[in-house]
């Protein structure tokens, strides 16, 4: 029996570190492919800054296409945007979107949706995820099923921290910003172990 409660609490400590945001159909922009890093500090002067949109804990089989806006305060055009193999962005930032032929991110915590490089010149730097202008689902950044292309789901921003300015639009990751927005409540080994005492 021991031996089982020991294996649940290791599965159970491993998926607590799986992101950092641990609601069903994420989306935010990390500084790391495992999306545990949303804040950046002191970057060297003068570098490139990769960062990664990243759906996490997506609650269907995989996603078969995206969709969303990308901007940041202050408005910076990212130097280079990527994403991820087997579609193309036809949009122009901030909208984003991405159609798959065929499906991607099966059973994975984390689905990186795009790569983008910034140029960072001292001066903080926040990202925001929002609705596309012409959104596929009205008012929310979303994604196609990966086991129906006619379902479309939404994509819940990793913060609650608002965009001034854009309606459903949330700050969430930062370069030397003021906040963290996503906060990091990782659930110690001492919690998990009271959960079966």
């Amino acid at each position: 029996m021991k031996k089982w409660i020991l294996l649940t609490l290791m599965l159970v400590a491993s998926s607590a570190f799986a992101q950092l945001d641990p609601n069903p159909n994420g989306v935010g922009v990390y500084f790391d492919q495992g999306a545990m890093q949303n804040c950046l500090v002191d970057p060297p002067l003068g570098s490139p800054v990769t960062a990664y949109v990243i759906a996490t804990n997506v609650s269907t089989p995989g996603i078969l296409g995206w969709q969303c806006s990308l901007r940041t305060v202050p408005a910076v055009l990212p130097g280079g945007v990527g994403v991820t193999a087997g579609c193309t962005m036809v949009d122009v930032l901030p909208d984003m979107s991405c159609t798959f032929g065929s499906r991607v991110g099966l059973n994975d915590p984390t689905i990186i949706l795009a790569t983008l490089t910034v140029l960072y010149m001292g001066s903080p730097i926040d990202f925001a995820i929002g609705p596309h202008s012409v959104p596929w689902l009205s008012g929310t950044p979303c994604f196609r099923a990966g086991n129906n292309f006619n379902t479309v789901l939404p994509l819940n921003p990793s913060s609650s921290v608002p965009y001034p300015g854009y309606a459903n639009t949330f700050i969430v990751a930062s370069i030397n910003g003021a906040l963290c927005p996503v906060p990091a409540e990782p659930v110690s080994w001492g919690c998990l172990k009271a959960l079966y005492e």
